[in-house]
């Protein structure tokens, strides 16, 4: 009798031991922090997302788009049309080759960066990704993580003719992915399996966006793409736990902070007692030099109830935190809450940190300048 009670608790201490196991590996290991010196750059491309991580050279690009007009016309994107034909057909357009340039310089001479180790596709809108092309030709690039509409995309990319070896494609749409020595969630797909499965299927991209995730150097960092309130994600319990679970220092406003974009998120990361930093609109008004790359969209203008959302939530400060990276009619910005930053529009914004504090910096740097100092007239 003695033996057998001996011989169960044995396998209970084993089966508890195998349990604390894994419990330490899922929480000791899933979430890493990238440390060092990094910068986070958003850059200042139309009405679109363009934003990456560098560290020691290396990069981690979170869409890689430019805004869409007339000159967003490099292989086929002039039109809607054509970017719905596009999106039909398995199609991945690209942007005009200057722009292309533009940024492949900026990010080589400004940013310092040399190898790209991974490029985010957070859906596939091509505001999203139209410089995809120029960044694998001009950057040995490691991998390429897909969104759920991943088709054509490695056949896109070999036609392209990378630099070095072909990336690897990732299609599997995970929660989590290791760079940089960090990790990057993707928080979408911490969505239940059956709101997961139904965006390989929908209509739109925007509902299918990820909403990107990560930590350096103790601020926590929140890329929403695209994501409305419509879609289904937005009201997954799973989702909202995972999004709710810490608050965030550097928010990107969804859908380039337009009203229809996931404003539900603002409250969800944040209150007045612990607020972001740092709030970027990524989007312009079809004036002042970006008439090109805003789609004929009032991206800007159509971002005062999101802002208002913002101010709500999270009060006055002493300083503006939110920040608009294209242009605006001076009225309209003139319309905006003090919590908007009214002097630095038309600009790139760098987060960077070295000699252990961040710091905030505005490069005058645009694609309506061509990302060109000596351009700039300011």
């Amino acid at each position: 009798m003695r033996k057998k009670i001996n011989l169960l608790f044995l396998s209970m201490i084993l089966t508890l031991i195998a349990f604390l196991s894994i419990l330490t590996v899922s929480c000791g290991t899933k979430i890493k922090e990238i440390t060092g010196n990094v910068s986070f750059y958003v850059l200042s491309i139309g009405s679109g997302n363009f934003t990456f991580l560098e560290k020691d050279g290396h990069a981690v690009v979170m869409d890689s788009g430019v805004g869409i007009g007339e000159n967003n016309n490099g292989d086929s994107i002039d039109s809607i049309s054509s970017e719905t034909f596009a999106l039909n057909n398995g199609s991945w357009v690209t942007a005009n080759p200057r722009d292309g340039k533009a940024i492949t310089d900026f990010m080589k001479n400004t940013a310092g960066v040399q190898v790209i180790d991974a490029i985010f596709i957070s859906h596939k809108h091509s505001d999203h990704y139209s410089a995809l092309k120029y960044l694998v030709q001009e950057f040995e690039v490691g991998t390429v993580i897909a969104p759920t509409d991943s088709a054509g995309l490695e056949k896109a990319i070999r036609g392209y003719q990378p630099k070095g070896q072909m990336p690897v494609v990732d299609t599997n749409f995970s929660k989590t992915y290791e760079f940089l020595g960090g990790t990057f969630e993707n928080l979408t797909a911490y969505s239940s399996k059956n709101v997961v499965k139904s965006l390989y299927t929908t209509d739109d991209p925007n509902a299918n966006s990820m909403v990107l995730r990560f930590k350096v150097n103790g601020k926590t960092f929140l890329l929403p793409g695209d994501m409305e309130n419509t879609s289904k994600v937005m009201s997954d319990k799973k989702f909202l736990k995972a999004v709710s679970s810490q608050p965030v220092d550097f928010y990107l406003l969804a859908h380039h902070g337009s009203t229809n974009g996931a404003t539900e998120l603002t409250p969800l990361i944040g209150n007045k007692e612990r607020s972001p930093e740092h709030i970027i609109i990524s989007g312009t008004d079809n004036i002042d030099g970006f008439e090109n790359w805003s789609g004929q969209r009032n991206a800007v203008s159509n971002s005062k109830t999101p802002v208002g959302e913002v101010l709500k939530t999270y009060g006055m400060k002493k300083e503006p935190y939110v920040y608009i990276t294209g242009s605006v009619l001076t009225e309209t910005l003139n319309d905006f809450p003090d919590i908007v930053d009214k002097d630095n529009v038309k600009s790139t914004f760098e987060y960077k940190f070295s000699d252990n504090k961040w710091n905030f910096i505005v490069h005058d740097e645009n694609i309506s300048n061509g990302f060109n100092q000596q351009l700039i007239t300011k």
